[in-house]
């Protein structure tokens, strides 16, 4: 096991800890990429009176020199960052997409840096955890996203429901 797998394993051990209290569940552990994937729901809606359904793999070679990404996955065919793996942007753009691609719009997430994404002014990388705040673990980057799928304005995924 490598170094970024070794962290990540550490930092797995709250991330488990979360999803014992009914956070989220962590599907799978790769320990040669290495990620891990993790479902979690989002409030109930209308729609989805038992909330809807969302699986992100979180890849974290070269983890902490580099954020982690996150990659929202439909849970029927595998697809990375389709529209209705993800959820809908609202309120502020912690959830948004560019290019018809769905991201996580925070310093934590490594999908969200460089030319061609959605903070192609976003250069250093390296520099993340000085610029993430108080989201520079696991478990709080996740806590954030699960945080965003229980808002009050939560109105479902991007696309259409399956």
């Amino acid at each position: 096991m490598g170094p970024s797998a070794a962290t990540m394993h550490l930092e797995l051990e709250a991330v488990r800890a979360a999803e014992r209290d009914g956070w989220w569940i962590v599907t799978e552990v790769d320990d040669f990429t290495p990620s891990f994937s993790v479902d979690m729901r989002s409030r109930p809606t209308r729609a989805a009176p038992e909330g809807d359904l969302y699986r992100l793999r979180v890849t974290c070679d070269s983890y902490r020199a580099l954020p982690p990404a996150f990659d929202y996955v439909d849970i029927e065919t595998g697809a990375l960052n389709s529209k209705r793996s993800a959820p809908a942007k609202f309120g502020d753009s912690f959830i948004n997409e560019h290019g018809g691609v769905p991201v996580i719009c925070h310093q934590f997430n490594r999908n969200a840096y460089g030319q061609g994404r959605i903070h192609g002014d976003w250069a250093n990388t390296g520099d993340w955890e000085r610029t993430a705040g108080n989201l520079t673990c696991l478990v709080a980057m996740l806590s954030a996203i699960r945080g965003r799928l229980l808002l009050e304005g939560y109105v479902g995924p991007m696309g259409p429901r399956s």
